[in-house]
């Protein structure tokens, strides 16, 4: 009965230890504003998926990438791009409509937060689905992985950035 009583006992102590749902997050390494100052590999991306043309490529290769991440809650943000659209309530399990923007058509939205402070968002219109997923925020820099996928053309392409924090 003793030995029943120990076996018990480890197997709840391992499901507790394995069974959670809970993210360890760090939501105050990521507030603040974020920079990419090149943007020739996000271009790139977009015109191998047949995401854009080369003329809005030039428009493009012009604009600034910025994010600014202000705290929502306990454990989630607003964030702001450089267009100031706002997005609030980015938490972990959130879904929702991205609006259309001057690049992207906008679409169904899935947002999870990962362990090692990984951000994931995936937009899904009828045209592309696109994956962008922040990680290895040392809190001055961090990368973010974009990948685009065509529904209608087959085409896919990825690019890394590097993001600097600058306010």
């Amino acid at each position: 009965m003793v030995n029943m009583m120990k076996w018990m006992l480890f197997a709840i102590f391992i499901f507790d230890a394995f069974a959670t749902d809970t993210v360890i997050f760090n939501q105050a390494i990521w507030l603040g504003e974020w920079t990419c100052f090149d943007n020739a590999a996000f271009v790139t991306a977009l015109l191998d998926a047949g995401a854009i043309n080369a003329v809005k490529a030039e428009l493009v290769k012009k604009k600034i990438l910025k994010f600014t991440f202000e705290a929502w809650g306990d454990n989630g943000f607003c964030i702001t791009n450089q267009e100031g659209i706002k997005h609030d309530g980015v938490t972990h399990g959130a879904t929702g409509h991205a609006p259309k923007t001057k690049l992207f058509k906008g679409g169904d939205v899935m947002v999870t937060f990962e362990e090692g402070n990984v951000i994931t968002i995936v937009i899904t219109n009828d045209k592309y689905v696109v994956t962008v997923k922040r990680f290895d925020n040392d809190g001055s820099t961090h990368k973010m992985h974009f990948k685009f996928e065509g529904k209608k053309n087959g085409k896919a392409s990825e690019c890394i950035l590097i993001m600097n924090k600058t306010g």
